[in-house]
């Protein structure tokens, strides 16, 4: 039987292609935001990763479809609650990977071959690493700075090194705030995900303290080194926005962190000040406006 569209959608998980917007920082601080040939480029580049990353989403839920049921939330998923059939989610799933990789060379070698990266570290993650403690949170952030760098060298700009470390740590400070409420909702279960069982209070709490200072600080020297005086401005939005993701998870936490995180209100506007205050920085604005007046 051929599934429903609204089945299908919920099955590739839609919602979550707004992971994928780190691919539009490169064009943003690169100043290039304006040229509408890179622009092109850099929203086929995020329409290539999204169908990329549903693929990848549809392996990873065919593949923990049994430990899924046990879990309080993804248990309502496609594959888990048998609204869609393994057999077609395997199928859509090839489909959608191959295709995605296939669309990833009409824009050029370099993007090709850093999607074909994350999609084998993707694979990799979801038959091994993700059983690795430590390294499981580890490699899903690193699965952000891939996103970062392809979109960088779609439109052929320099990959900077704030942009790697500063989407590293941002990732890690998410994905620790996942496994921080996964462990408030189920529990430390190896039922659900072998590695919980490995993790502790205490160490999450170190870990997320050594990478969320280890943020904030990263982010303040960018800010100090940027030959853009004004992106200075844009810190208090940078602490505002960590500090209420910590409040949230911490205050009601239930294993799905990025979709509470990015579904509050006060981080929706913090995040739509932050990047109206780096495009007027960026941009020189401030000067702009200083030279008209003069």
């Amino acid at each position: 039987m051929t599934p429903e569209p609204r089945t299908v959608l919920s099955a590739i998980r839609w919602e979550q292609w707004y992971k994928n917007l780190v691919i539009f920082i490169g064009i943003v601080f690169s100043l290039n935001a304006t040229d509408l040939g890179m622009l092109a480029r850099t929203v086929a580049a995020f329409g290539v990763f999204c169908v990329l990353s549903s693929g990848i989403y549809l392996t990873n839920d065919i593949h923990d479809a049994e430990t899924d049921r046990l879990h309080p939330s993804k248990r309502e998923r496609a594959v888990a609650s048998g609204e869609i059939h393994r057999r077609q989610a395997m199928f859509l799933a090839i489909v959608m990977i191959l295709t995605s990789l296939g669309a990833a060379l009409l824009l050029g070698i370099a993007f090709a071959s850093v999607c074909v990266i994350y999609t084998l570290q993707s694979l990799l993650y979801t038959f091994w690493l993700k059983h690795v403690a430590v390294v499981d949170i580890v490699v899903v952030s690193v699965g952000f700075v891939w996103r970062a760098i392809a979109g960088t060298v779609v439109i052929g700009v320099r990959t900077s090194p704030w942009l790697i470390i500063c989407s590293f740590l941002l990732a890690l400070f998410l994905a620790l705030l996942k496994r921080e409420s996964e462990m408030t909702a189920v529990g430390a279960s190896a039922e659900y995900r072998s590695t919980l069982g490995e993790y502790s209070n205490s160490s999450i709490e170190v870990f997320l303290t050594v990478t969320t200072a280890s943020l904030l600080v990263a982010y303040m020297l960018y800010t100090f080194e940027s030959e853009h005086i004004w992106m200075m401005v844009t810190i208090p939005f940078a602490f505002i926005g960590v500090f209420r993701s910590l409040q949230l998870v911490r205050e009601g936490g239930n294993g799905d962190t990025p979709t509470l995180v990015f579904r509050d209100r006060i981080v929706q506007i913090d995040v739509a000040l932050w990047g109206l205050a780096s495009v007027v920085a960026l941009y020189d604005l401030p000067d702009q406006v200083v030279r008209l007046l003069i």
